[in-house]
């Protein structure tokens, strides 16, 4: 039985993650048989409880090793930097991590987007990475968008000597792969699709969530706090989107469903949900056509919600990933590379991405009346791409077989 170490992520909350890790577990079975595919969580109770039968499909949570001064030593990162030396990371691992990493198989490195500039230098991440290849443990990054890291050519220059010692870097999409063989100069790396691509959807009861009136035309929509973070700070994204909600329903005869695709346990910082329930209520007068999903459904649950939409508006990479995969035009709200990337890949171009430094209720209304315009085209294209990004995902994970 083959195990497996996921390296780069510690909860479901973010139904991303969840995605990916269902999915790459449902990938190695079908290559290795029955497998162990270890999940380090910074709350084990909680993600058992959000998925119960993780162990009937292989994965196995387990408390992620998480020092006190990790923070602290990111801290220093971003304030000193471009001052300091060596930015990795510098501190032993205890000798119980160090032996159990000794009896996995393969090091996946997952997360999508851990190796790029939107959430710092990912210190701790690459000290898994370099102790796992030291003790010869192929170490693989699995399906990620990596970089850019232009801005800093000190970081671009570590990463690039780091990622040079990777068993195999797997990227989703050509403008991550494009930065790392052209501006890294790294020759170990291919082109393969998000393992979420092959989530398969899981039925649920949709009565008690949605819209009632306009049922066969309802527009999926997921909000992120990203917007804010990343985008146009003068900027009122949420009048925007609610002004935007509005002209749909009146102007295209549709309902809205508001689907956040991460939630929280606790209040510490916000989530979609959080931001989604502020648009809701400001739109609460149009009760029977726009509705908000607030209870706990996992991805492939959330696919399958999805899937049932007619349109797709979304600012989570995987959100967009699970309508784009059920074969529903989507709108992706772009903070980062990734949905530039994907939808490159899947088009040939980006017309059916709006970034968030442009996003305001008149850019968001152009950009859905393409994809309401375009709506056949879009679902021939999906058709033939998702068939074949399918395909590629076998590939990889045969290629997993030959590494191990």
């Amino acid at each position: 039985m083959k195990r497996f170490y996921l390296n780069g992520i510690h909860s479901l909350e973010n139904r991303g993650v969840d995605a990916i890790v269902r999915s790459t577990a449902a990938l190695l079975k079908e290559q290795f048989g029955e497998i162990e595919l270890f999940f380090p969580s910074n709350n084990v109770l909680l993600d058992q409880s959000l998925w119960p039968t993780s162990q009937e499909d292989g994965v196995y949570f387990i408390k992620l090793y998480s020092p006190f001064y990790r923070r602290p030593w990111q801290f220093i990162q971003r304030k000193l930097g471009l001052f300091l030396p060596n930015l990795l990371w510098p501190f032993p691992f205890p000798k119980k991590f160090v032996n159990f990493l000794k009896t996995i198989d393969i090091v996946l490195s997952v997360g999508g987007d851990n190796y790029s500039s939107e959430y710092g230098f990912p210190s701790f991440l690459i000290g898994v990475d370099d102790l796992a290849i030291k003790i010869n443990k192929p170490t693989i990054i699995w399906g990620a968008s990596v970089g850019p890291f232009t801005n800093n050519k000190n970081i671009e220059k570590i990463m690039a000597k780091h990622l040079s010692k990777m068993s195999l870097i797997t990227v989703r999409e050509t403008l991550s792969e494009e930065y790392v063989t052209i501006n890294l100069h790294l020759h170990n790396t291919m082109l393969f699709p998000d393992s979420a691509f092959s989530l398969q959807p899981k039925e649920v009861d949709l009565i008690s969530f949605w819209p009632t009136d306009n049922k066969e035309k309802v527009v999926g929509i997921n909000v992120s706090p990203y917007l804010q973070r990343f985008g146009d700070t003068s900027v009122d994204y949420l009048s925007e989107l609610c002004t935007f909600i509005e002209a749909v329903i009146e102007n295209y005869n549709c309902s809205v469903l508001l689907i956040p695709h991460v939630i929280f346990s606790s209040n510490t910082s916000p989530d979609d949900l959080s931001i989604m329930r502020k648009i809701y209520m400001r739109l609460n007068h149009l009760s029977s056509k726009i509705s908000l999903l607030e209870n706990q459904y996992d991805s492939a649950e959330i696919k399958y919600i999805i899937g049932n939409c007619k349109y797709f508006i979304g600012a989570r990479t995987h959100s967009t990933i699970a309508a784009l995969s059920s074969f529903i035009p989507t709108l992706s709200l772009a903070y980062s590379t990734k949905a530039r990337g994907i939808n490159k890949d899947l088009f040939g171009h980006e017309e059916y991405v709006l970034d968030i430094s442009n996003i305001t209720s008149k850019t968001l209304m152009t950009s859905f009346q393409k994809i309401v315009n375009e709506e056949i085209e879009i679902k021939e294209i999906l058709g033939n791409k998702i068939f074949l990004i399918k395909r590629e995902l076998k590939k990889a994970t045969s290629l997993l077989e030959k590494i191990v």
